[in-house]
């Protein structure tokens, strides 16, 4: 897989292409990939997936950061990935659609039913069909697809995200919604109860989901444990099972299932004996996750 940058690159092999933000890369959006790396093959062409990593209508709540879009990206076979910023809202639809002609020799382009670009959003897939001829290009246009008649769609695995219902966004996503970051020091509450946690930083941009205690997988290198976590104005964890110095690690932590909110307590006896409770509740689902 080569990176390129769409101002900066040129390919003069024919290439069948899809374009999107790809936030989440949900179960729609693996299709969409899959069925332009099979249309690559069938065309004799070489696949390629631009994919905006700057975007200038929305750049908060992200499913996933431009590394983790990235790294996602890697476990396709694509050719080629050419990454879009902000620039490409900038210039016109004609323009856009010149550029792909012109500097990526496109001959079929695949993209979802509601996909936007060039300057405010006017090129859609009315354009993209009125001028096939024009550019000479095939235009494959995938519709909505659903699960228990649910849109797969990246709105709305944000919004069950802040909700809390990450069973129902991890089924859209077809993973599980997970947040990485470094481990930084608390303020050593869960030590203090006996429930030693590791607090994350969070890259500014990403989703937080809706605050409460969650049963979470975390990893730590190369292993993997079951933890409960907590979310409110930081995301802290309580890993099972592991001792260990884990101080400015990066760790990453899969959302499984919500267990509870978050309940203000007078004192540290009553917090204590409601941490028990929900470490004992996440503890009972595990095996129904193993």
């Amino acid at each position: 897989m080569l990176i390129l940058d769409f101002f900066n690159s040129k390919i003069n092999e024919k290439t069948s292409i899809t374009i999107g933000s790809f936030d989440g890369f949900h179960l729609a959006h693996k299709f969409i990939i899959n069925l332009t790396i099979k249309t690559s093959k069938l065309l004799n062409s070489k696949s390629l997936v631009f994919v905006f990593v700057e975007h200038i209508y929305k750049n908060s709540d992200l499913i996933l950061t431009k590394e983790e879009k990235l790294e996602i990206l890697k476990n396709f076979d694509i050719d080629f990935v050419v990454l879009l910023d902000k620039r490409a809202f900038e210039i016109t639809r004609e323009e856009f659609l010149k550029a792909l002609k012109e500097n990526f020799n496109v001959v079929w382009i695949i993209v979802g039913y509601n996909h936007r670009f060039g300057y405010k959003r006017e090129g859609d897939t009315i354009f993209l069909n009125e001028n096939i001829k024009n550019y000479e290009f095939g235009l494959t246009i995938v519709p909505p697809i659903k699960i228990e008649n649910i849109e797969i769609s990246s709105s709305n695995i944000r919004r069950f995200i802040k909700e809390g219902k990450i069973e129902i966004a991890n089924k859209l996503l077809g993973y599980n919604f997970f947040l990485k970051g470094s481990v930084i020091k608390g303020k050593g509450i869960g030590n203090k109860l006996g429930f030693p946690t590791a607090n994350i930083t969070i890259e500014k941009e990403k989703i937080i989901p809706l605050e409460g205690v969650y049963l979470t997988k975390t990893y730590i290198e190369n292993n993997e444990f079951f933890s409960a976590s907590y979310v409110k104005d930081v995301v802290e964890t309580h890993i099972f099972n592991f001792q260990g110095d884990i101080y400015g690690k990066t760790i990453k932590v899969e959302f499984i299932k919500r267990i509870s909110d978050i309940i203000k307590f007078e004192n540290f006896d009553e917090l204590k004996k409601k941490i028990e409770n929900d470490i004992k509740i996440a503890k009972d689902l595990i095996e129904n996750y193993l």
